[in-house]
């Protein structure tokens, strides 16, 4: 993942430190970081532990798709949040809902997530045709095997033994 060799916020690159990731970012955090995230924006970050947490197939491509460096190059030039009156929040507090709370935080958060449904819709649409093929050979490879009468038969929902005569051993 670009950039993801250390968490997104403090840049701590210690291997055992990243053992979040934020979904809604597509980003990867240490636990203090975390810990933050879970504090103020638990709702936007989507913060999930990176080996005790169930990964959907969304949650996975929004990493995959998002990256530390995708969301900081998109947000490094774009303003950011001001508090509208004076708040008791400390300095790390403030800076982390600059950049969490601004709009281009919510604009990438927005492209990452019609990326990923976009990507994820396409991969089960692809999954679906490939189901059907699938069936398609089966059907098509058993009824060769088979009486052609014995599929006439199923296709039009009748039973062999209503029918008088018919043998199905040949």
């Amino acid at each position: 993942f670009a950039g993801n060799h250390c968490c997104v916020d403090c840049g701590d690159q210690s291997p055992d430190a990243l053992e979040f990731g934020s979904v809604g970012y597509g980003t990867l955090l240490c636990k203090d970081c975390a810990c933050r995230h879970t504090i103020n924006t638990q709702d936007l970050s989507d913060i999930k532990s990176l080996t005790n947490d169930h990964w959907d197939m969304h949650s996975i491509l929004s990493l995959f798709e998002g990256g530390n460096t995708k969301m900081l190059e998109y947000i490094k030039d774009k303003p950011r949040w001001r508090p509208k009156k004076k708040t008791g929040d400390s300095e790390d507090v403030i800076s982390f809902k600059q950049i969490y709370l601004s709009k281009a935080s919510t604009a990438y958060r927005t492209n990452l997530a019609n990326k990923v449904e976009l990507l994820y819709q396409s991969r089960m649409e692809a999954l679906r045709k490939e189901a059907i093929q699938r069936e398609q050979k089966t059907i098509r490879r058993n009824i060769r095997n088979r009486n052609p009468f014995i599929n006439v038969f199923e296709m039009n929902d009748v039973n062999p033994k209503d029918i008088p005569g018919f043998n199905n051993s040949a």
